[in-house]
């Protein structure tokens, strides 16, 4: 049913440096202007697909959907409906499975055309491939003539298992207008939900939902978008909110997106904000805030870090996602930035010491991405780190994380109470690295920064820990709490709520005795590294074989003691292209590949 144009991951010649965690793929990925970026797993066949939505006042686009063949391919689908043939000026987008059947479906809104405005779009996903255009949908997929969304997201905000909608509110101009909760009555049909956010009124700004007290049920923050409206934490009590206009009382300053993430490692979660700028030539810093709980009064209480590295840049920022990209264990924090000037403001990549100190990186990340609307994280390649798409006004670019040799763990959940998305939900998980026991929190969310949905596939970095000492996940409305221990890194596992967790035959490693890992660099030109642990003392063979399976290395066995390793491998006369290396550990083998580039 599909014509498929597969795209060929090619790379850039470019040897990027040491310490940078990404290189530029030469993919092509959509085009116009990309407002957003929203990743998932549409097909259930493992490998994390793509949809770019496009649009500017008064040019209409196609929005594009890709399929990840999981070898190194994606494939632009041509023929899955309207999902993929509509031309309209669209903006935001969100993932999330509203009917409860197995399979995310698709949230998109628009801008009007002229004076004709056009509602909010329900892509259902039918499973095979296709989707089907839902207009029947209640007030979600009816145009009031009056206003449109520039962010909308799934949610399960009154925590009944099926997933609500929530848009921000602006007319054509960007004017302020009220903020939109639509109230999902089984799937089958929406409502304006009556409560105090549609009170919210907000320009041009986005938002961004978390269960910021803990207490099972999500809070928002509705950025301002405008000098005359202050940013709003709202807290969710049983389905109606109330504002709490001292924590974020962040006046004078056109904020446009929001993004919540655990920086510290404390336990709760801490709010970045991107400003634009006071006007049009005018930059301005963005703001960065601590969580430090809630105060005597029960009101939260953040703390605006004022000498945080992150908060001495100024730009027009547009978006944001928090990511651990380098596997150390900690968030790192990536802002895609607007023009301002003739070229446009770089965007920043900010890698996190753990301790929620700040660095500004010089990454290809950072300095090839200008004029970016829209960002999110995944692990495209399921090679356990994080890969980056931006979209940008021209041509998008997707940003390929090089395994940094640190471990890694990754969780799709699934809810059975719960709405099936797990949107919403929180899992925390606890391992000792670099000799420390470290607590890490990560949520799954319908948007993840303005214009942009993480995959909702967790992902935490692990250092140099070989085996996790406690997974602890929040599933959100029902109050089930399941608890883990004993997992082995570097594996992805799907969790169902409530249920014993099934081990693929990757979790046997620890009983095997030994991890393998990605190589790094990789690409590599012409020396890697290839990381390995054991479990026990044992006796370890490599051997390489080129693409057509010739073997071109192969190590005599050799005792190595329990703990950490990693094997030189120097490619200087070998020719570019693909090649796999296996350990054989006491008789047992795993395999993986690798990329030299000259």
């Amino acid at each position: 049913m599909y014509r498929i144009l597969i795209l060929i991951l090619a790379f850039v010649h470019i040897l990027p440096a040491q310490t940078d965690p990404f290189y530029l793929s030469e993919m092509n990925f959509g085009g116009y202007v990309t407002q957003g970026v929203a990743w998932a797993d549409y097909d259930n066949d493992g490998h994390i697909d793509l949809f770019l939505s496009n649009g500017q006042k008064s040019y209409k686009f196609r929005n594009f959907l890709y399929h990840n063949n999981g070898n190194g391919t994606f494939s632009r689908i041509q023929n899955a409906g309207e999902i993929t043939s509509d031309s309209l000026i669209s903006i935001g987008c969100s993932w999330g499975d509203a009917d409860n059947d197995g399979d995310p479906d698709l949230l998109v809104t628009n801008a009007p055309t002229g004076y004709t405005y056009t509602p909010n779009i329900y892509y259902r996903n039918n499973g095979d491939g296709s989707f089907s255009k839902r207009t029947d949908l209640g007030n979600l997929t009816q145009s009031d003539n009056k206003s449109y969304a520039v962010a909308i997201s799934w949610i399960d905000y009154n925590a009944d298992g099926y997933l609500d909608a929530f848009g921000s509110g602006a007319d054509f101009n960007g004017n302020p207008k009220p903020n939109k909760l639509f109230q999902s009555e089984a799937g089958a049909n929406f409502a304006f939900a009556s409560n105090d956010l549609t009170t919210a009124s907000t320009g041009l700004s986005s938002f961004s939902w978390i269960d910021f007290e803990g207490d099972g049920d999500p809070d928002i923050v509705t950025t301002s978008g405008s000098t005359t409206i202050p940013s709003i934490l709202w807290l969710n009590n049983g389905g109606t909110f109330s504002p709490d206009t001292v924590s974020v009382a962040l006046d004078f300053a056109n904020s446009k997106g929001a993004s919540w993430g655990d920086m510290d490692n404390d336990g709760d979660y801490d709010l970045f904000i991107t400003n634009y700028g006071l006007n049009e030539s005018t930059p301005q810093f963005n703001y960065l805030m601590r969580n430090d709980g809630i105060d005597l009064n029960n009101r939260p209480v953040m703390t605006i870090l004022t000498e945080n590295a992150i908060m001495q840049d100024t730009d027009f920022s547009n978006t944001s996602a928090w990511g651990d990209v380098d596997n150390d264990g900690d968030l790192d924090l990536f802002i895609g930035n607007d023009g301002g000037a003739a070229n446009g403001y770089k965007s920043r990549l900010y890698m996190n010491d753990g301790f929620g100190n700040f660095t500004s990186l010089s990454s290809i990340a950072a300095d090839s991405a200008t004029f970016v609307y829209s960002c999110a994280f995944a692990d495209a390649d399921n090679d356990g780190d994080l890969d980056l798409m931006t979209g940008r006004d021209g041509a998008n670019r997707f940003f390929v994380n090089q395994s940094s040799g640190n471990h890694y763990l990754e969780i799709e959940l699934e809810g059975d109470q719960a709405n099936r998305s797990a949107i919403g939900a929180t899992a925390k998980l606890k391992a000792t690295i670099d000799q420390q026991v470290v607590w890490q929190i990560r949520d799954v969310s319908g948007q993840t920064g303005t214009g942009g949905q993480n995959s909702m596939r967790l992902h935490f970095g692990l250092g140099d820990a070989v085996v996790i000492d406690s997974l602890i996940i929040y599933w959100p409305g029902s109050g089930t709490v399941d608890r883990f221990a004993g997992l082995a890194a570097d594996q992805i596992l799907k969790i169902t709520e409530g249920k014993p967790l099934t081990l693929p035959e990757k979790e046997q490693r620890v009983l095997a005795g030994f991890s393998l890992n990605q190589n790094y660099p990789n690409p590599f030109n012409p020396v890697t590294a290839i990381p390995f642990q054991l479990h026990h003392p044992a006796q370890v063979q490599l051997t390489i074989f080129d693409i057509s399976g010739q073997i071109i290395r192969k190590d005599k066995p050799a005792a190595f003691t329990s703990g950490s390793h990693q094997i030189t491998v120097d490619g200087k006369g070998w020719s570019s292209g693909i090649y796999w290396y296996r350990l054989t550990v006491d008789g047992k083998s795993e395999t993986r590949k690798m990329l030299l580039i000259k």
